[in-house]
This record gives structure tokens, C-alpha cells and sequence, in this order.
């Protein structure tokens, strides 16, 4: 009888079968050459031999994107704007890869990892190019196409018409622009996960409304303005916690006896910040802000209330002029008014927006439309229960009451999508449910009870795909941090992001539409950052318009859509306009020429001296040409020429034969046109014949 024997256990998946030597099976496990020694034996004696076993992976089988059909998948990228990681598809049956390299070589900044992961920050442009990335295993390879290219701007910009000449007073046609963006969206990844974490330990011990606020800028970087609390409970300070490039710090920025109070803060487009509050010490209005690369503080006015509280202050930035506009509360004959702040032309104003017999404006919360307008949302109190709205259109402003059902309007907020759509939640203060009034002035839609009950303190914000997001507090025995959305096309149901906080809480959505919610749990003085993973639908390309330089007075540019109209108030040289309109992070610049004209050039005349009976030679006036010079559309003289000569009412020439004798008469002459008018003077003296014989 013979049997068989081997010194080792074959790989994973294969069999030695004793009975007759035979080796079979399917390998499951990758293995390096090992070699075996395998022995035949009977009763006689034993012989053996040895054979080496290597079991290697499948070879490769992926593709990028789209691709899998063979073909390259395409990227369009944007000089150093971070990609999202491009990992490959393996097709059924394909093995892992564990090398991988590219042909030719990537754009600087790209790289592959050895999965054949593509990443990196481009820093440099490349043209267009097909590169072939090749992944390699023990079993083999397997290549894939990609087609990069890495643009310096982020689409296609065009500006209707290129060339626009106008005159001061007079409406110009619209300047439209059209955008096309071209960065290729392939794929989204949520910056952050659902946690909550501790800002600082040294907020405001208390619940209320307005205590905390926060704003998102334009490099990603977060700033949270907050009432800090000091040595004792009633002792506040302005405090500032700040995020750059993932590190957050705390700073004290106005440490009066009692202040911060009711902040509201905003980034501009250069990355300044922008804090309004109230010194409640002295029922000041403050502004706060480091524009100028150190922090400067203003007292705006007085910011005085009524004792049921409901005080506050709003605050936007314009993103192309930079002008400030800040709201806040004032109490006025025994009634609480809203007044405006801003510095747009130069120097503080404020305005008294509301001033009614009814105690209007309470916690006001404001935001900008694409055309500048300015809307701002409170609630009425006593003498009504209403959801208010005031708006300044086009530097007028004008007052509406949204809704009126009971107690409705409570502790508002609002935010405006990319459309133009106004979105603002409240309270109803008779269920304690969440309501939101959708619309435009004068229009609006109310979606009732989107919360249950024991619900306060809403916050709102938009994403780039115009969902609409809302937090609030649950006040019940949870003191929960509640969330819903409609990014799904109807409304979620509320859910707990957080299991105690929300006081005074606000929500806002960075670039990647991310949802990060600011709040504070009552009995820890504990400022809090509660972040919720974007809703994953991808981002959406919505521009925002930037010009410079500034436009001339009159004009004014949707920052939404890139639209200039207007009717300019003040003369232009013809200048190059620069528009830059950013998407997705990524900027596209294109150029325009504008050339304003004003009232005519300066005019003068050469003084006239002629002969009685003899023609003059005609004498037209010296035109003085600048840059914005308008040309002369009418010509008027203050008297009437000696006789003989004529004055010409369409160019300004003095012509004719002069039939009387004038000694040095001075006129008064004017060139016109629809701006304004410019004049001079010009002296005519005209001699007698001379005596050429006498005769008797």
C-alpha cells in the first residue's frame, strides 16, 4: 500500500489529497514562492521531491470616473484649488493594486498613491494632456486613461457689451454678464463629522437670545463672536474665537465693565471681520472690526429697550463695496424703533426705520439680496404678535408685516438663497413650534409646525444647492440640539445633533456645505460647536461678482448675477473694469470699458476787432478736452450781438458784417449740454471807417 505526505499546510484554499498525492483547489490567499517536499512511502521505503508553490493576486482591472467602458475620464482642474481625491473603480474580478505610476508625468502638485489614488493641489497650469496610469500587482497590470487639464480660471466669462459709453444723469443700458463654469465636479466629500466640541469655557451663563454669532469666510476660515463672561456672572466682555487652517483661538476684544452683548458678525471678501454688539452698561451700540489690520472700535449711538428684553443687532457687509450696514434696537417715546447704521458713503449715518405706536423690533436678524436691498426681519410685541419685515429697496425703506397669525414672529432668523428666496423661521409662541415664511416682500408662503413642540431659538441657513437648513433648541426635559433639512426635497424630521445645548444657538454653511451650528449649554458656560455633514448632493456653481476698480456713483453690480445698471451721477474717463466672478472657490476674470462723459470742456474766445461795414472773420470757440469731457449740445449768448453780426446757436461762431461802431462791449457766452454748462466771456470792439480825402 503506498500513502503520501507533504512537510506543510498548502495555501489557504488548496487540498493534499494523501489517498494519491493529488494537489487541488482554488488559492485564496496571495503567497510568495514557498517551496514543499512531498514523500511517497510504502513498506519497501520512501522517496520524496520538492515543488515550489506561488499564488498571486489577480491581475488589475480598474478605471477612473465613467470610463469603464474604456476611454479616459476627464478633469478639468483649477490652479491651487485642492481636488477631492479620485480613487478608481476595480472591475469584477480585478485585484488590489499595490503599485501604481502615471505616463507622463502628472501636473505639479498631483500625485498617485500606490492604490493609484489621485490627489494634490495643483500649483502650476498644465494644457490639456492624456496621461495613462498604469497599476501594477504580483498578478499582474492593468492601465487606465485620464485626460487633466489645470485652468488658471474657473469657467467662461462674457461681458455684454465690452464697451459702454454713458453721460452723468442719464440711465445707461444694462451691462449683463454670462458665465459658464468649467472646473469639472467629480465628486464631494464632507469636511466634517457629526460631533460636538468646546469652543471655550467662558461664555455667558445664562440662556437668552443673541447671545452668539458666527460667520464663514471665503478662505475657510470661522469666526465666532460671543459674550465672555468674566469675573462674575454679570460681568461680560467682547470675546472672539477664531478658526484658521483648523486652529481655532480665543481673543478678548472689548473688555468694558459690562459689554459683548447681542453680537452679530460678518467676513468680507478680504477676510476682514466685522462685529456688531451692545455695551450694555451704557446701552451703547459698538462696531468693532480689524479692516485696517489692527482692531479699531466706534460707538455707533444709543441702543436703549423696554424691560421685557427682546434687544439686539444685525450686521452685513456689502460683498463688493464693503460697506457696513448694522441694525440694531432703540427705545423711543416708550415704544422700541429699529434704526439703521452704515458707512457707505464714508461716514456713519443712521436712519430710524420703524416709529409706530406698536413695540417693533424685537431681536432683529438681517441679510443683502444680490441687488444690495437690505432685509431685515423682528418680531412686533406689544400692541401686536407679528412677524415684521423692514426693507430698504433701492435706499428706500419700506415696512410689512409677513404674518400675523397670534403669537408668530418670535426669535426670528433669515437667510436668502441664490434665487432671491427669502427664508425666515420664528416661533410661534402659542405652541412653541417652528414656522417658516418662504417668499419675496409682499409675497410669502408659511409652512406651519415643521417642529414638534417645547421648540426655541430657530437659526436658518442655505446651502449652494438652496436646501434649507434649521437648528433649534428642544426645550423639553432633553435640552436637545435638534436638526432638519429639505435637501431631500421634503422635509426630515427633526433630529438630535446634540445631546444638551442649543441656547442661542446659530447655523451656518461653509463653501463645501458643511453645516456648522454655534450654541451654548445652560449651566456649563460652555461655548459649543456642533458640525453636521453636508446633505452629499455635491456642490453648485453659484457665482458671486466682484469689480474693481469701484464703479462710479449711480451705478451698482448684483453681486449674484453680475448685472450693472443705473444711471451715474458722476463723469468717468473711459477705464478698464475688471469683473471677477467666483464658483466653487474657483475665479474667472474677463474686461469691460466704461467711459462716462460730464459737462463740456472749458470754452474760450479770442477777443474781436473789426471795422464798421467791413466782415469780420468768423470766430469759433476753443473747446478744452479732458477725459470726461461731454460734448456741447447747445450754445447761448447773453445779448444780443452788435447789428450786423450773428451768433450761432448750434456751434458757438460769431460771423457777419458789423454795421454800427461798439467800443469794447464784453458778452457773455455758454456751451451746454444735459450735465451742466461752461461759459466765458469775449470783447468786441468794432472802429469807424477812417477818412481817406477830403474835398471842398
Amino acid at each position: 500500500m503506498t500513502t503520501w505526505a507533504i512537510n506543510a499546510t498548502l495555501p489557504s484554499g488548496l487540498t493534499f489529497e494523501t489517498s494519491n498525492g493529488t494537489i487541488w483547489g482554488t488559492p485564496d490567499t496571495i503567497t510568495s514562492a514557498t517551496t514543499y517536499t512531498i514523500w511517497a512511502n510504502n513498506s519497501a521505503d520512501s522517496n520524496s521531491t520538492t515543488i515550489t508553490f506561488t499564488v498571486n493576486a489577480a491581475a488589475p482591472n480598474f478605471y477612473y470616473g465613467s470610463a469603464s467602458g474604456g476611454g479616459a475620464h476627464t478633469l478639468v482642474l483649477y490652479l491651487d484649488q485642492t481636488m477631492n481625491s479620485l480613487t478608481p473603480t476595480h472591475a469584477s474580478g480585478g485585484g488590489a493594486i499595490t503599485s501604481c505610476s502615471s505616463s507622463p508625468s502628472l501636473p505639479s502638485g498631483l500625485s498617485l498613491s500606490s492604490t493609484c489614488v489621485l490627489s494634490g493641489t495643483p500649483d502650476a497650469t498644465a494644457a490639456g494632456a492624456f496621461y495613462t496610469i498604469t497599476g501594477t500587482n504580483t498578478g499582474g497590470s492593468d492601465t487606465a486613461s485620464l485626460y487633466i487639464e489645470v485652468r488658471s480660471y474657473g469657467g467662461a466669462l462674457t461681458v455684454t457689451p465690452s464697451n459702454t459709453e454713458g453721460s452723468v444723469n442719464s440711465s445707461i443700458s444694462d451691462i449683463t454678464m454670462s458665465y459658464t463654469h468649467q472646473i469639472s465636479n467629480y465628486g464631494w466629500t464632507s469636511g466634517v463629522s457629526n460631533t460636538t466640541t468646546t469652543l471655550s469655557t467662558n461664555f455667558l451663563a445664562g440662556d437668552g437670545l443673541n447671545y452668539i454669532d458666527s460667520a464663514v469666510g471665503e478662505q475657510g476660515e470661522m469666526a465666532v463672536a460671543y459674550a465672555h463672561n468674566d469675573s462674575g456672572a454679570s460681568t461680560h466682555s467682547l470675546g472672539l474665537m477664531y478658526r484658521w487652517n483648523g486652529t481655532w483661538t480665543e481673543y478678548l476684544l472689548d473688555n468694558g465693565t459690562d459689554t459683548g452683548h447681542h453680537p452679530s458678525i460678518a467676513i468680507d471678501r478680504e477676510g476682514a471681520i466685522h462685529i456688531s454688539y451692545i455695551d450694555a452698561d451704557n446701552d451703547k451700540l459698538r462696531y468693532a472690526t480689524n479692516a485696517s489690520g489692527s482692531w479699531v472700535f466706534t460707538t455707533l449711538g444709543d441702543s436703549t429697550y423696554d424691560n421685557d428684553d427682546g434687544r439686539g443687532t444685525a450686521i452685513v457687509v456689502h460683498p463688493i463695496t464693503d460697506a457696513v450696514h448694522i441694525v440694531t434696537t432703540i427705545n423711543d417715546n416708550t415704544y422700541r424703533d429699529l434704526q439703521h447704521h452704515t458707512n457707505e458713503d464714508g461716514s456713519w449715518v443712521n436712519t430710524t426705520i420703524t416709529n409706530t405706536l406698536s413695540d417693533e423690533g424685537h431681536d432683529p436678524v438681517m441679510a443683502m439680496d444680490g441687488d444690495g436691498n437690505l432685509h431685515v426681519a423682528y418680531y412686533c410685541d406689544d400692541g401686536c404678535s407679528d412677524l415684521r419685515m423692514s426693507s430698504r429697496i433701492n435706499g428706500v425703506w419700506q415696512n410689512e408685516t409677513v404674518a400675523s397669525t397670534l403669537n408668530i414672529g418670535n426669535s426670528p432668523d433669515i437667510a436668502i438663497d441664490s434665487q432671491g428666496m427669502i427664508h425666515i423661521v420664528s416661533q410661534y409662541l402659542n405652541n412653541l413650534r417652528i414656522y417658516l415664511h418662504s417668499g419675496t416682500p409682499g409675497s410669502w408662503t408659511e409652512q406651519a409646525g415643521l417642529s414638534g413642540g417645547n421648540a426655541h431659538w430657530p437659526t436658518v441657513a442655505v446651502d449652494s444647492n438652496d436646501a434649507v437648513h434649521i437648528s433649534y433648541h428642544l426645550g423639553s426635559t432633553q435640552k436637545d440640539v435638534m436638526y432638519f433639512t429639505n435637501a431631500s426635497g421634503s422635509w426630515s424630521s427633526p433630529s438630535v445633533i446634540d445631546g444638551y445645548g442649543a441656547w442661542s444657538g446659530n447655523i451656518v454653511i461653509d463653501a463645501n456645505d458643511d453645516i456648522f451650528v454655534t450654541h451654548h449649554a445652560v449651566g456649563t458656560s460652555k461655548l459649543q460647536l456642533t458640525t453636521v455633514t453636508g446633505s452629499g448632493q455635491g456642490l453648485t456653481a453659484n457665482t458671486i461678482y466682484d469689480i474693481s476698480p469701484m464703479l462710479p456713483d449711480g451705478l451698482t453690480m448684483n453681486w449674484r448675477n453680475g448685472t450693472i445698471s443705473g444711471t451715474p451721477t458722476e463723469a468717468l474717463a473711459n477705464t478698464t473694469f475688471t469683473v471677477t466672478v467666483t464658483a466653487l472657490g474657483a475665479t474667472t476674470t474677463a474686461t469691460f470699458t466704461l467711459y462716462v462723459t460730464g459737462a463740456p470742456g472749458d470754452i474760450s474766445y479770442s477777443d474781436i476787432s473789426g471795422t464798421k461795414g467791413t466782415a469780420i472773420t468768423s470766430v469759433t470757440p476753443l473747446i478744452t478736452f479732458n477725459g470726461t469731457t461731454g460734448s456741447v449740445t447747445s450754445w447761448a449768448i447773453n445779448a444780443s450781438l452788435p447789428s450786423g453780426l450773428t451768433f450761432e446757436t448750434s456751434n458757438g461762431t460769431i460771423w457777419g458784417t458789423p454795421t454800427v461802431v461798439v467800443s469794447g462791449e464784453v458778452f457773455t457766452i455758454w456751451a451746454n449740454n444735459s450735465v451742466g454748462s461752461k461759459s466765458t466771456t469775449v470783447n468786441i470792439t468794432i472802429n469807424d471807417v477812417g477818412v481817406t480825402a477830403i474835398t471842398y
